[in-house]
């Protein structure tokens, strides 16, 4: 090459390096930002790496808890499937019995035997009150009769008082008069009057006094009757009267019907079971305290009567809700002792049991 050529070149080969030195002046800045650029991301990228471990440990920690509450949830519904099928069961044998015997049949019986047991008692009540009005009628009746055979016989030896007389038809005492003279021309005259007027008085007497005993006999007996037959059917009227009205749950006028009892019949054989009634509607009115005296009344005046285990369980239960618990266990174990095959008795037990 020739030398204006060469020198030519120089300038461009100058230009060149000094526009390459410039380029790579310009360049360096960016590559190593770069290069800072992909040591960052690298860091990024494994903080990412990590961020992600602990990410998948979470998920497989929270996939474990899963899966053993599902097991747990797959157990509580494999034993509630059982109870199901337990209960199903139930419902089909219930229904079974159901369809061999209604129970609203059975409780509509039960419900008709304790109202024909309500009735029972009360005619029991009714009965024993004429059977002992009866035997207290017949004692009275055959006492006022003994006392009237008594009196009686009494009267009948004070008007007659010698049988010995009938013995007197001999005539030998009776001419022994002071006046034995004139005899024999009565004799003459009329044998008539030989026959001794003197000992006819003797059975008038007797005829006079034998009817004595048919008369009050037949006075006494029909009205004795007629008069008890009365007086037990008005009983009978009043207290069934009360014992309606204590039903209907009207235990104010019951108590006021059976006080009105006690005032009109005081004597009669329904007595004990009057007290037990009213004392039992006061403790329905939530007055206690009368309940209690009602109560204490009946086994003061009628200490052998049936109703007594029944009283006293209205008086422990009333001693209950009035607080009184102490008086309440006594009342209950002198019940169990004094009354222990009755089913007071039981209902005693229960109750002192739940006491304590």
């Amino acid at each position: 090459m020739s030398g204006q050529a060469k020198n030519k070149m120089r300038p461009i080969a100058l230009r060149l390096i000094v526009m390459g030195l410039f380029g790579v002046v310009a360049l360096s800045p960016p590559a190593r930002a770069g290069l800072f650029d992909d040591d960052v991301a690298r860091q990024h990228i494994v903080d990412q790496a990590k961020r992600l471990d602990g990410l998948g440990a979470r998920l497989d920690a929270q996939a474990t808890r899963l899966d053993a509450q599902k097991i747990q949830l797959e157990a509580r519904l494999d034993s509630l499937l059982t109870q199901v099928n337990t209960a199903s069961e139930r419902i089909e044998k219930i229904e079974v019995a159901l369809k061999n015997q209604p129970i609203l049949e059975l409780l509509n019986q039960i419900e008709l035997l304790k109202k024909e047991m309500q009735n029972l008692r009360g005619q029991i009540e009714l009965v024993n009150n004429a059977v002992e009005g009866n035997v207290k009628r017949q004692k009275d009746m055959y006492l006022d009769l003994d006392a009237r055979i008594k009196r009686w016989e009494s009267t009948h030896s004070v008007s007659n008082p010698a049988p010995t007389a009938p013995p007197t038809p001999s005539a030998p005492p009776v001419p022994s008069a002071p006046t034995p003279a004139p005899t024999p021309v009565v004799n003459m005259t009329s044998p008539a009057p030989v026959a001794p007027p003197l000992p006819t008085p003797a059975p008038m007497p007797v005829s006079a006094v034998t009817p004595a005993p048919s008369a009050p006999s037949s006075a006494v007996s029909p009205s004795t009757p007629a008069t008890v037959a009365t007086k037990v059917s008005e009983e009978n009227r009043a207290y069934q009267e009360a014992q309606t009205i204590r039903r209907a749950g009207n235990f104010h006028a019951s108590i006021e019907a059976f006080q009105a009892f006690l005032v009109q019949h005081p004597r009669s054989g329904l007595s004990a079971s009057v007290h037990f009634w009213i004392g039992e509607c006061y403790f329905r009115l939530k007055e206690y305290k009368k309940a209690i005296a009602n109560q204490q009344k009946l086994l003061v005046e009628f200490p052998a009567t049936e109703k007594a285990p029944e009283a006293l369980m209205i008086i422990a239960n009333s001693q209950i809700e009035l607080g009184s618990l102490s008086s309440a266990r006594k009342t209950l174990e002198s019940l169990m002792t004094r009354y222990p095959n009755t089913e007071s008795a039981d209902k005693a037990k229960r109750r002192l049991a739940s006491l304590h």
